[in-house]
């Protein structure tokens, strides 16, 4: 590799590198270095390689964060901690992807030693296809973020823990499947819940229209439906009890969500915005007194009672009588 990088674009903290200041298509990271800071390399957009040394025993979570043109990782043969295979980085042993680069376009199958997918790990690239080997048990938060021409994935029976946000803005995803014998996900409609169906985990970016919640569901999870911008209205079913973190942030045609009288907990982060940050043309559809109604007004989102009977596209929650 022709890396014309210069050491002053390099932040240190001893051995640590912290940042990296440059914008080099190619960078050597200098002998000496032996960790890498998560987010070390983020928004480097002209970076399309860089070279790993020996000494790096430790790589950060994100530490090529939306390196857009990043096309290869590449390892010294001799480093104890980590590997590459087709510019693809792996802790050493295989058993983990760290990393692949953003720049990175096509199909992708994940070598069957594999056993956990890094957080973030193909956040942002160009992935059309992925294969999850039986051997993959974790799949890490925000894992495939944002990967816009991802159509279709399958998760296989291994796996038991699926991470925040780990298909949150797959604008071309229009369906998550489960394998069968799964223990701990299923899928209907396209749409990932825990097994017992008591949780949605994740609506496919791609999904467009009307999504009605499955019966029996009493948790919509964090970031479930975030990014989501072509779904138009979401009916939730009675029974469904709290709405967490970003739930259906950034879905910016979401006009209509029908919510029941159920719902006693939205969660709300204070800096960055409730379940509904940025869903700038939604009404809520509730009970007249209920706690959605609260919260619609509280947060100065518009809101529609019609006492004690509401009625939308069919369905319809009746408040019980004392």
């Amino acid at each position: 590799m022709n890396a014309e990088t210069q050491e002053e674009e390099f932040m240190m903290k001893g051995s640590v590198l912290s940042l990296y200041d440059g914008n080099a298509a190619e960078v050597a990271i200098p002998e000496g270095v032996t960790e890498i800071e998560k987010f070390a390399f983020g928004y480097s957009s002209s970076l399309t390689v860089v070279a790993i040394p020996e000494g790096v025993t430790r790589i950060g979570h994100s530490a090529f964060w939306d390196c857009s043109n990043l096309m290869k990782i590449e390892v010294a043969e001799g480093n104890p901690s980590y590997t590459s295979v087709d510019g693809i980085l792996y802790n050493k042993a295989k058993t983990k992807l760290v990393c692949y680069p953003a720049g990175k376009q096509g199909s992708m199958v994940i070598p069957e030693s594999v056993t956990s997918i890094g957080r973030c790990s193909f956040r942002g690239s160009g992935l059309t296809d992925v294969t999850i080997p039986e051997s993959v048990t974790c799949i890490g938060r925000n894992a495939f973020q944002l990967c816009s021409s991802l159509t279709s994935i399958t998760i296989p029976e291994g796996v038991t823990g699926i991470g925040r946000g780990a298909f949150s803005g797959c604008s071309s995803l229009t369906k998550i499947e489960v394998a069968e014998g799964n223990p701990s996900y299923t899928s209907v409609d396209g749409l990932l819940y825990n097994k017992d169906k008591t949780e949605l985990v994740c609506c496919p970016g791609g999904k467009q229209g009307s999504i009605i919640i499955q019966e029996g569901v009493t948790s919509i999870g964090e970031v479930a439906f975030e990014g989501c911008g072509s779904v138009t209205s979401v009916t939730i079913p009675e029974g469904v009890t709290d709405i967490h973190y970003y739930a259906f942030a950034y879905c910016s045609s979401l006009a209509r969500i029908m919510m029941p009288e159920s719902v006693t907990f939205i969660e709300k982060d204070y800096f960055e915005g409730g379940p509904f940050a940025a869903c700038e043309q939604l009404t809520i559809y509730a009970p007249a007194g209920s706690y959605a109604q609260e919260y619609a007004e509280k947060e100065f989102i518009p809101f529609q009672a019609k006492g004690n009977n509401i009625e939308y596209r069919n369905i319809s929650f009746r408040k019980n009588s004392d």
